[in-house]
């Protein structure tokens, strides 16, 4: 996109185009940050079964509870 020589001809559109750009990368890290915790959460609950720990699993459950929401915003 930025590479483009003729983005800049039309200043309002180049404008339009960067500021979607910057939107999709903060979404994409979202989605990116939500993918990260859910595979952690994940992790301690497999830890918490092997260990009868139901402490991380509760815990592990309720952070992935909370992922929901966040990941409606979408």
């Amino acid at each position: 996109m930025a590479e483009d020589p003729t983005l800049w001809e039309n200043r309002e559109r180049a404008q339009i185009l960067l500021r979607e750009r910057t939107h999709l990368e903060k979404s994409i890290k979202r989605i990116h940050d939500i993918e990260k915790e859910l595979a952690e959460s994940i992790e301690l609950i497999v830890l918490g079964e092997s260990e009868n720990d139901t402490d991380i699993i509760v815990d592990a459950e309720n952070v992935i509870l909370a992922l929901g929401p966040l990941a409606d915003k979408m």
